[in-house]
């Protein structure tokens, strides 16, 4: 039987905080290239993509997601280590989907800022993990308001515990790292001026071409 509860909570400004921790601890990595800013695109926005970023091959990022161009949706978690939020709808009167459902990305990095992990997942490795034993998964039921009154949305809780074993088994392609670990001990501080020259902002998103393209 599917447990149901009510408690999760976040809101956008929050989300920016883990962003940008990401965005720079990736300009400090030697492994990548470019950092390609694509948060106000509406052609990303609308595929549910923050970053594209160019790696060298035979990178981190690069073998977990096949391509040395990689297009990135990250998510970040204040409330502890214990659970990934996959949000299955996000207005559930709707049947809209959530951001996990949709997004077009060839990895979904959960950051959760109070331990400075990230969970890097290949995102369609996950989704099709989470769809075949969702059955087993905390249901998420929140209500929310918006300009045309209260509409719900609808998720999983997945325990962390069940993503690693998932790692072992080889079921979901993915890593869990440690900030430091993941980009060469370089923090958010430390950083200098050239790292910032890797990082571009783009609201044209014409400018690049990346694995998401391939697909339109």
């Amino acid at each position: 039987m599917t447990k149901t509860n009510a408690i999760f909570t976040g809101s956008l400004k929050r989300g920016e905080v883990g962003e940008e921790v990401f965005i720079s601890s990736l300009a400090g990595s030697k492994a990548v290239k470019k950092v390609y800013d694509v948060r106000r695109s509406a052609k990303y926005q609308d595929a549910d993509i923050d970053f594209v970023v160019d790696v060298m091959p035979k990178s981190m990022l690069s073998k977990l997601a096949g391509s040395t161009s990689v297009a990135v949706e990250l998510k970040t978690d204040f409330t502890g280590y214990q659970n990934i939020y996959y949000e299955k709808y996000s207005c559930y009167e709707m049947r809209t989907a959530g951001c996990m459902e949709k997004t077009k990305s060839d990895l979904l990095v959960y950051y959760y800022i109070r331990k400075n992990i990230f969970y890097i997942l290949k995102t369609d490795t996950f989704r099709a993990w989470v769809h075949e034993h969702s059955g087993d998964f905390i249901k998420n039921f929140k209500e929310e308001r918006g300009r045309f009154g209260i509409y719900h949305k609808e998720g999983f809780l997945i325990p962390t515990s069940s993503i690693d074993a998932a790692f072992e088994s080889k079921k979901i392609v993915g890593k869990k790292v440690q900030v430091s670990d993941a980009f060469s001990n370089q923090r958010v501080a430390l950083l200098d001026k050239r790292a910032y020259r890797k990082i571009e902002v783009l609201h044209d998103a014409r400018k690049i071409r990346s694995a998401f393209d391939t697909m339109e």
